[in-house]
């Protein structure tokens, strides 16, 4: 989970490198360099992934319960949780972030 933790921190902060690098909207910085920002998102984006499918293969597959769910009916709740947690999250990051320029 560390692992993951820190994959998902600097993919965090590249997305708000290319993000800042817009000014109402219009690229204030090279192609380029919004390219390799956006780039190392992905790439720890999928390092984070690939992290993760290494440790969901040593989970139990049926069996187990969670809160009197199956591990993976909890497992699915918990993500559209978490998603939807997350959405909320950008939608107030973007608006914090145009309300700073």
């Amino acid at each position: 989970m560390y692992l993951v933790r820190h994959f998902l921190t600097q993919a965090r902060l590249s997305g708000i490198r290319a993000l800042a690098g817009f000014d109402n909207g219009v690229l204030s910085i090279g192609p380029d360099q919004l390219r390799d920002f956006v780039d190392d998102m992905c790439v720890n984006v999928k390092a984070a992934d690939i992290t993760l499918l290494a440790a969901e293969s040593l989970l139990p597959k049926d069996g187990r319960q969670v809160e009197g769910q199956t591990f993976w009916n909890r497992f699915a709740n918990v993500s559209n949780q978490r998603k939807n947690e997350a959405q909320k999250d950008l939608v107030d990051l973007r608006a914090a972030s145009r309300s700073t320029r």
